[in-house]
């Protein structure tokens, strides 16, 4: 049997986008999710990251965060992902979100 292939996504942590991007988000995530893959973000609560995340969620996937320490110190993390995974620091963030991804979506 083949594994599940990870998908990981960039996308842009700020609320104040055009909603357009916000649903074209939400949308890849349900797509994402409905597929049986494995979603890889940032771990945000706000912006194209959270609405990527809740489209994956709200559709059977499995989302991990990949999020520095500081950030959840900060109240940034998105509190229903199937799983966080802390690091020190955003270049090991950023590698881990790398290293984990079969494919990579950047958003806005």
């Amino acid at each position: 049997m083949a594994k599940r292939q990870n998908i990981t996504v960039y996308g842009a942590s700020s609320p104040n986008l055009d909603p357009v991007f916000t649903t074209a988000a939400y949308e890849l995530g349900r797509l994402i999710g409905e597929s049986g893959r494995n979603l890889y973000t940032g771990a945000g609560s706000t912006g194209l990251m959270a609405a990527v995340e809740d489209g994956a969620l709200d559709n059977g996937g499995h989302v991990t965060g990949i999020i520095p320490q500081f950030m959840i110190d900060n109240g940034w993390l998105h509190q229903g992902l199937s799983e966080v995974i802390s690091t020190p620091d955003i270049h090991s963030r950023k590698a881990l979100l790398a290293q984990k991804a079969d494919a990579v979506v950047a958003l806005p």
